[in-house]
């Protein structure tokens, strides 16, 4: 296990979070549905604690190894 390096956890939040931006636009086609920006806001904090909980065990992973 590597650890992740500062561009691939921007690109994952980035590429994430788009993700979810979509997922909330094609909430409006969904008869009975709605978007919601604090859907999405819950949706990227949750992605950003999924990263940084995997640096954080990267790191241990790394530092139990020395």
């Amino acid at each position: 296990v590597g650890k992740p390096t500062p561009k691939s956890m921007i690109l994952t939040l980035i590429a994430l979070a788009l993700w979810a931006a979509l997922d909330e636009a094609h909430q409006l086609l969904i008869v009975g549905r709605s978007a919601s920006i604090g859907d999405w806001i819950g949706d990227v904090t949750g992605i950003s604690l999924g990263v940084a909980l995997r640096r954080a065990r990267s790191i241990r992973v790394l530092a139990a190894r020395l």
